[in-house]
């Protein structure tokens, strides 16, 4: 079993999700996150209590995180369907992290194993 975890424009949100439905890929968690890449940064200067000393900090931009539980040979299938929506060829297009998954258990049922994914 893989998590496959992936950031992606929050404008490309309702997309993702049709196009993750309109392949089977149902069940996910999401939630709004801020945050950067290792690309050119934008800065922005606050105000210091001494005058003499300004802070510089990098602006974070909002983005979504998603989360998907999936069986070992969906993940090939799940990546393509995330990029294929969300490439423009822009940095900030996104991230994809996938890694493996010792196990998982259904509360309700206490199943556990691939079959609480599928």
């Amino acid at each position: 079993m893989k998590e496959v975890e992936f950031m992606i424009r929050t404008n490309m949100y309702a997309e993702t999700k049709k196009r993750l439905a309109e392949n089977g890929f149902f069940a996910f968690s999401s939630k709004e996150v801020l945050g950067r890449g290792r690309g050119n940064a934008i800065f922005e200067l606050e105000d210091a209590s001494d005058e003499s000393k300004e802070t510089v900090q990098p602006v974070l931009i909002a983005t979504r995180l998603i989360v998907v539980w999936v069986a070992d040979d969906q993940v090939d299938e799940l990546v393509k369907i995330i990029i294929d929506t969300n490439k423009t060829g822009s940095p900030g297009d996104g991230k994809i992290f996938v890694s493996s998954v010792e196990g998982g258990y259904r509360i309700r049922t206490g199943e556990r194993g691939e079959d609480i994914v599928l």
